[in-house]
């Protein structure tokens, strides 16, 4: 039988460093107008990259996006994200909220 040994943690670059959540500004890009990207459906598929590229010619195209972005014509809004509180935990699930 092997012998267990007690974890002590991630020692750099813990998620116990945005234990305060971060908010920030966010904006929604709706990569699917990006030409030769989405699928027939309409839809990309989850392998698909998206280039810093991609989101400057979407910035300047700033066409068709959510129902709800559309009928406000916003396409900005406040995003917060607060992790667990794990002290030296390399990931948490988080809660995000976007507000308009």
């Amino acid at each position: 039988m092997e012998a267990i040994e007690v974890a002590v943690g991630c020692p750099q670059s813990s998620i116990h460093a945005l234990r305060d959540g971060s908010i920030t500004r966010g904006i929604l890009f709706d990569a699917t107008l990006l030409p030769g990207k989405a699928t027939a459906d309409g839809w990309l598929k989850p392998d698909t990259p998206v280039t810093w590229a991609d989101l400057e010619a979407l910035e300047e195209y700033r066409g068709r996006a959510g129902e709800e972005t559309r009928r406000l014509h916003r396409y900005e809004f406040l995003f917060t994200a607060a992790p667990l509180r794990i002290e030296q935990g390399m990931g948490s699930p988080i809660n995000p909220i976007t507000t308009f």
